[in-house]
């Protein structure tokens, strides 16, 4: 006759079994996966060498982005988390793949939206032009621009290019050579 100790000490083995098993065969877990994320490092933390050094313990960076002061990488979950945790470390964003043209099949790749869309041109706010619009909008407004030269055949240019001057050599055309 079977004890009631005996009974719950087999229970317990194979709970345990089936747990280990199931960990076992569910594998690494997805928090091990690595994702694609960009990690941006703080403006005063600019040292390339040193970014990838701290980034080789954590990922594996793939490409410096010194515009940004970062680094695309492949990081798991965990480890990103960890990253983050960095004094040198501003944030780190998600990687986003974007098309601006149809793929060679013809049919247009649309990613998901992943920021709102742009209301105001970027040039536009970055100068807080809108903040001058209910004044004036440019009507009759000229501009000058110091330049080495300019392409006075460029189909981009050539309707709005209404005069210029060789500083360097005033008999020759202001043409870029």
């Amino acid at each position: 006759m079977i004890t009631r100790r005996v009974l719950f000490s087999m229970a317990i083995v194979i709970i345990l079994a089936l747990a280990l098993s199931g960990q076992a065969m569910a594998g690494p877990g997805t928090d091990q996966v690595p994702e694609r994320k960009i990690v941006v490092f703080k403006t005063e933390f600019r040292n390339l060498h040193e970014q990838e050094a701290i980034l080789a313990r954590f990922g594996s960076p793939s490409k410096a982005l010194p515009i940004v002061n970062g680094w695309a990488v492949a990081i798991s979950p965990v480890l990103q988390a960890r990253l983050g945790q960095l004094r040198e470390v501003a944030r780190i964003d998600d990687d986003v793949e974007v098309y601006a043209l149809p793929d060679v099949g013809g049919t247009a790749v649309k990613p998901a939206a992943t920021q709102l869309a742009e209301t105001l041109p970027w040039g536009v706010d970055r100068i807080d032009a809108e903040l001058a619009w209910a004044t004036s909008r440019g009507a009759s407004v000229k501009v000058a621009i110091i330049d080495t030269g300019i392409d006075l055949s460029h189909p981009d240019l050539k309707a709005n290019i209404k005069g210029g001057y060789n500083a360097v050599i005033p008999t020759k055309s202001p043409n870029d050579d």
